[in-house]
């Protein structure tokens, strides 16, 4: 992401733009931290020092840039940090557009999500908002905000304000705001225009093509330009090796629990960064079925994943050494608690999340491996086209006297990740 948003700034640079916009979310800051919980050990303080240093090397970022800027808290931010890094108190600025007379009122609206994770506009910042509506004597205004005013989003998550029709509405009614800006609704919107106002959502910058958008402001009419910085994905073409969790990477106890169970198997967090610095792309494809059996959540296996991670950094020192991307199922068929959880079409021994990392990450199918300790990991190989290992950690030992009735020997046995490693480095 610092590769990407220098390379970002120096389009705004050699567009010479006036001021740069970042419509919230600069860190995607791990929910136990946002929303914690004592139910499982996930202490927080370690890693308040992590999130700063990224709120830092952005600032340190955008400030060498040379450009004024304006950034927004989103609903992944961590605002108790940020506000000690970015300046808080400067929520309306004006500014000289160009070679233009006419200046601009650039107002920031710092909303939150409430209740049902729906945006609201509250308190100071409404009186904000109606105090500038209100000001007949201010220049054209530039409104900013997080959450999405319109279009209407149909999603199952709450984008828009619980209050959007009258933010519409009033915003139009006075004829004061030129441009009203979004972000928070990944897909992004189309520009449009509403009375005398403009609005638009603009895409998620992390996601591939890695969008940025210039809009163009005059008191006539707003256009607005899209710019994906990237032609392919960041891993597009790399070699890659697939790597169950459970019984490969760590050991078994953290498949029904939190993530104080996640223990690193000795070895492998330094077998997983020798992947990478072999020029490999890395996945995690686990099933977890405790999700739909009601042992766990989502959430809960991404705090699990979020500390597997920590753990793989803390062993070898290196950032790195995490894998590229995470895919994990949660259907549990019969044990399902409930109906949406029944399904298993993607859970392996299905192809399906090695083909859905394949084509989102464009990675390159051909020479693919496949780490795994049970049958389900060496058949979702094979059906994938990818060539299995069979690790004796985890379940492997009762698995290795299972391939001969399942009808899958001859396959490459190892007694751990890093012999898989070795073996496949000796293979390439």
């Amino acid at each position: 992401m610092s590769e990407l948003l220098n390379h970002a700034l120096a389009h705004f640079k050699a567009r010479a733009v006036d001021l740069i916009v970042v419509t919230g979310d600069l860190v995607d800051v791990p929910t136990f931290i946002l929303e914690p919980n004592d139910y499982y050990h996930m202490p927080v303080a370690p890693w308040l020092p992590l999130v700063e240093a990224d709120y830092r090397q952005i600032k340190a970022l955008l400030d060498n840039a040379g450009i004024p800027y304006v950034v927004l808290p989103g609903n992944h931010d961590y605002e108790p940090l940020m506000w000690q890094v970015f300046d808080r108190s400067c929520n309306v600025v004006d500014i000289q557009a160009g070679t233009s007379d006419t200046p601009y009122r650039v107002a920031r609206f710092c909303d939150r999500e409430w209740e049902g994770h729906v945006p609201r506009r509250f308190d100071r910042e409404r009186k904000r908002w109606l105090e500038l509506l209100a000001d007949k004597q201010s220049p054209p205004q530039i409104h900013l905000q997080h959450y999405v005013i319109t279009p209407a989003v149909a999603s199952s998550y709450p984008h828009n304000y619980l209050e959007a029709e009258e933010l519409l509405c009033r915003t139009i009614a006075t004829e004061q705001v030129v441009l009203s800006l979004a972000g928070h609704y990944h897909r992004g919107s189309e520009l449009q225009k509403i009375g005398n106002t403009y609005f638009a959502v603009g895409p998620a910058f992390s996601e591939f093509p890695h969008p940025i958008r210039i809009y163009e402001v005059t008191p006539e009419q707003v256009t607005m330009e899209t710019i994906p910085l990237w032609t392919e994905p960041h891993n597009a073409g790399r070699r890659v090796v697939f790597l169950d969790r459970d019984g490969v990477i760590n050991d078994l106890p953290s498949y029904h629990t939190g993530p104080e169970a996640m223990h690193l198997i000795p070895g492998a967090a330094e077998a997983l960064l020798t992947l990478k610095q072999a020029g490999y792309a890395v996945i995690v494809i686990t099933n977890q079925s405790a999700v739909g059996a009601g042992y766990t959540s989502p959430r809960i296996v991404d705090m699990v994943h979020e500390r597997m991670c920590q753990l793989l950094v803390e062993a070898t020192g290196d950032p790195t050494a995490q894998p590229d991307a995470i895919f994990y199922a949660i259907g549990a068929g019969s044990r399902a608690v409930q109906p949406k959880w029944v399904d298993q079409s993607t859970n392996k021994p299905s192809p399906q999340m090695l083909q859905q990392a394949q084509s989102l990450l464009g990675l390159n199918p051909n020479g693919a491996w496949m780490v795994g300790d049970r049958l389900s990991d060496l058949e979702a190989a094979l059906a994938f086209g990818a060539t299995p290992i069979l690790v004796r950690t985890g379940d492997g030992q009762e698995t290795e006297g299972e391939l001969g009735a399942a009808g899958l020997a001859p396959i490459a046995i190892c007694d751990n990740l890093p012999a898989a490693v070795r073996h496949i480095l000796q293979e390439q």
